[in-house]
């Protein structure tokens, strides 16, 4: 990755696999390859610090400055898309993660991670759903998350990326609403999950018998949403204070 970083700290988001060159103009969103870093500079690395500092810069002063939180999905096409084409919460929300978790979080960081958790909520986040089938059942299990514009479907690993955006939040501020948000999020989880089996569907769409018996079970979100059931767990005294 070191050898793959611009100038500007940006990297891009596919290379040919023998040069290494890049295969078009498009830059990846850093906020996984920032996290690799700073927990290799945990393991006593110090030499990626100086490379971290760029690509977070990179992503301030140009992905967060115009609020173009795309994403690159292994199945959804990135060239050529224009702004705002494909905004994503698996962008924003992770992103601001990665700020509030700064062992000392700036104004600026702050602000940022701020207007990013609101971008998430605002474009993706559903806590009614006004659709029904014919025979009155909500197409959608809200409280959701809708994972991107190209795929406008509420999506587990999506409503922990944001939940865990809220607690993040909540844990550096206080802020009593933001921890309300993440739990209403989280519950619905153990609402979706399958009394029987403890499964918990990738998608939290509406299906009839037949198609719900045959859901998919992502492994990526799956393990998303363990984690983030754990975490709960481990924040049960923070949620009493709610009222």
């Amino acid at each position: 990755y070191i050898k793959l970083q611009h100038e500007d700290g940006s990297l891009p988001i596919k290379v040919d696999f023998v040069t290494g060159e890049p295969v078009n103009e498009v830059c990846a969103m850093l906020h996984p390859i920032l996290r690799y870093y700073k927990r290799l500079e945990g393991y006593g690395f110090g030499e990626f610090l100086p490379y971290r500092i760029k690509g977070e810069e990179w992503m301030n002063s140009t992905a967060v400055k115009v609020f173009n939180m795309t994403w690159q999905f292994e199945d959804v096409n990135v060239k050529d898309l224009e702004l705002y084409q494909n905004l994503t919460n698996c962008t924003a929300a992770p992103y601001a993660t990665y700020l509030l978790k700064k062992s000392a979080p700036t104004k600026d960081d702050l602000r940022n991670a701020e207007d990013l958790i609101r971008l998430s909520e605002d474009q993706f986040v559903h806590w009614a759903y006004p659709e029904r089938t014919a025979d009155g059942f909500f197409l959608r299990y809200t409280p959701c998350v809708h994972e991107q514009y190209r795929y406008e479907m509420p999506v587990d690993n999506s409503a922990c990326n944001v939940a865990n955006a809220w607690l993040d939040y909540y844990e550096v501020t206080g802020d009593l609403l933001a921890l309300a948000k993440a739990k209403a999020m989280i519950d619905n989880i153990t609402r979706m999950q399958n009394p029987v089996n403890g499964k918990i569907p990738t998608t939290w769409e509406w299906r009839d018998a037949r198609k719900d018996r045959n859901r998919t079970f992502w492994v990526n979100c799956s393990f998303s949403s363990i984690q983030m059931l754990l975490r709960a767990d481990g924040l049960k005294d923070a949620f009493e204070k709610l009222p």
